[in-house]
């Protein structure tokens, strides 16, 4: 999403929304931007450390509105059952403000540092708190709000072979091997998931993590599908085989039992970097290795 520029109108109107006096505080684009805006909301009363808010601005052609109320009741469930991630304070599921949805919540301080520096730290805390993530009940309401992620993550079986994935050389693989392992999946298993639990998203303080990012695809479904996508991101880092079978040997061992359906949400995963073709750019034999590796294992 292309930065935007509130007006000063804009901003009044946010303010009033959040009870802050306009005199009190400033807001200012941040200096990287993803796919939505985002800006930081610094508060100056009289304390001694200034409050600081992240505003975050839905792209409006991608169901903004549905964005912003998921990605709050997320945030809601998470903070309410102690996992680390940013404090939802106010969204607004209109565009009647901004000209989009968006988002406000405390901004958090951290570090997204290379994953490659330490392999065993990395892949130990990930499973940690993806263990915990998932041990986070979703009730009846929740479901109003969050996606079917077992659906999402299939996206590309509805209809034939897409061309993205007919053009790579482990495309037709990929999707017929998922076709197979899903007739036979037990599915039945629902928990709370992030659906996007990589790197980027993971905020650190040395070797702990203080934030999970970006819930605005959180869903309800197979807890495999978080195990499987923060594994491929561990090979598309340059970590490998020893640090995801580290991570899942430590998540198994957080949870209780072994992680069914994993080859199925694996070989789906690689779907996203086919689909994308700045990201597949650098990561081309990564990606083969990982899906080798799959292929490996179902063989075996």
């Amino acid at each position: 999403m292309a930065a935007i520029a509130l007006s000063d109108d804009d901003i009044a109107a946010l303010f009033n929304a959040l009870d802050i006096d306009l005199a009190d505080a400033t807001i200012a684009p941040l200096p990287t931007q993803h796919a939505n805006h985002a800006e930081l909301i610094t508060i100056h009363p009289t304390l001694d450390v200034p409050t600081r808010l992240l505003l975050k601005v839905y792209d409006p052609q991608w169901d903004h509105e549905r964005k912003a109320a998921r990605e709050f009741r997320a945030l809601k469930m998470l903070y309410d059952g102690d996992i680390p991630c940013a404090e939802p304070i106010h969204y607004e599921a209109t565009a009647d403000t901004l000209g989009a949805s968006y988002l406000v919540m405390r901004f958090v301080e951290g570090l997204t540092p290379s994953s490659k520096s330490d392999p065993v730290a990395y892949s130990t805390a990930v499973a940690t708190m993806l263990a915990r993530i998932h041990q986070n009940p979703v009730l009846p309401d929740d479901i109003l709000f969050l996606m079917d992620v077992n659906k999402e993550t299939l996206w590309f079986l509805r209809g034939g072979i897409p061309d993205y994935m007919e053009a790579h050389p482990d495309g037709e693989f990929v999707r017929h091997a998922v076709i197979d392992l899903l007739a036979d999946a037990d599915l039945s298993r629902k928990t709370l998931v992030h659906t996007d639990f990589w790197t980027d998203n993971l905020l650190w303080d040395g070797r702990e993590i203080i934030a999970v990012l970006d819930w605005e695809e959180a869903g309800y479904g197979d807890p495999a599908i978080d195990v499987a996508y923060c594994r491929m991101d561990m090979w598309l880092n340059g970590m490998g085989r020893d640090a995801a079978d580290r991570c899942l040997r430590v998540y198994e061992e957080a949870v209780g039992r072994e992680v069914e359906n994993l080859p199925l949400w694996e070989l789906a995963a690689t779907v996203r970097p086919m689909f994308t073709p700045s990201w597949l750019k650098d990561v081309r034999d990564e990606l083969r290795a990982f899906i080798a590796d799959v292929k490996l294992r179902l063989d075996g």
